[in-house]
Formats: C-alpha cells, sequence, structure tokens
C-alpha cells in the first residue's frame, strides 16, 4: 500500500507567491518509499529569498527541494519553480528546483518545474557527489 501526502499538509500555501520552500522540503524528507508526493494542482514558489553566489554553494543541501535515498515514489500534479526570477550580466550558481539523488524508480508525473532564468548555470545540486549517489530509473511522464 501507498501513502499519499501533500505539501499543504506541511504549511504549504501553493498560491504561486509565497515561498513554500521548508514545506517542500518536508514534505520530501518525509514521505515514505512506495510514497506519493500529490501537489494538488497548486503551484509552489521555492527560493524566494536566494539570488545565486558566483563561488561556493548557494545553499547547503538540507536546504534544498532533495529527494534523497528514496524508492518508489511518485511526485504529481502541480507546478514548482523558483521564486525571484532575475536577467543578470553575470553567471551565478543557483539551486536546481528539484534534485533527486540516490534514489531508485521515481515517477514524476504531470508537474511542471522552473527555475531561476537568464544567465544562471552551475545549477546541478549533485555536483559534489559521485555518480553512485545520483538518481536511477527516474521517469518524466507527461511533463507541463
Amino acid at each position: 500500500m501507498f501513502h499519499i501526502i501533500n505539501p499543504l499538509d506541511f504549511g504549504a500555501v501553493g498560491d504561486g507567491i509565497t515561498d513554500d520552500t521548508l514545506a517542500l522540503i518536508n514534505a520530501m524528507n518525509s514521505i515514505p518509499d512506495f510514497g506519493v508526493l500529490d501537489l494538488l494542482g497548486k503551484k509552489y514558489s521555492v527560493y524566494n529569498s536566494i539570488s545565486g553566489v558566483t563561488t561556493g554553494d548557494a545553499a547547503p543541501l538540507n536546504n534544498i527541494l532533495r529527494l534523497y535515498n528514496k524508492n518508489n515514489i511518485t511526485i504529481r500534479d502541480g507546478c514548482i519553480f523558483s521564486g525571484n526570477p532575475t536577467v543578470s550580466n553575470n553567471k551565478f550558481r543557483y539551486l536546481t528546483t528539484l534534485t533527486i539523488d540516490g534514489c531508485n524508480n521515481i515517477k514524476v508525473e504531470n508537474v511542471r518545474l522552473e527555475s531561476k532564468g537568464e544567465n544562471y548555470g552551475d545549477t546541478d545540486a549533485s555536483f559534489n557527489l559521485d555518480f553512485e549517489k545520483r538518481g536511477r530509473d527516474i521517469n518524466l511522464l507527461n511533463p507541463v
């Protein structure tokens, strides 16, 4: 049997304005194997206060949307996007909107993921992880 959770249970608003980063992090950390994260067709803004850096990490791993070491998870029906979009003459490091590390059999279904904006690069939150710790068997179904 699978367990369904949603970000609203963790304090998210899903209005596309409020910064729902912490609620989504807590939801992703709480989802059990064979679970479903149902975004309920809502829009979740994340990383509203992060503007990027030119060196180092934009944030520690425990402050990012990271599905880590999970198996047989489905994320479905909604939108997650980086708040505070910016255009810059400089290239910045910024957080990946959704990071999937060390996971197996992950489905992302009917989900729209949007990134930071123009001239942002080096958004691989897994950069310092070796290949074996990265995700496997990740399926994107009906991306929106």
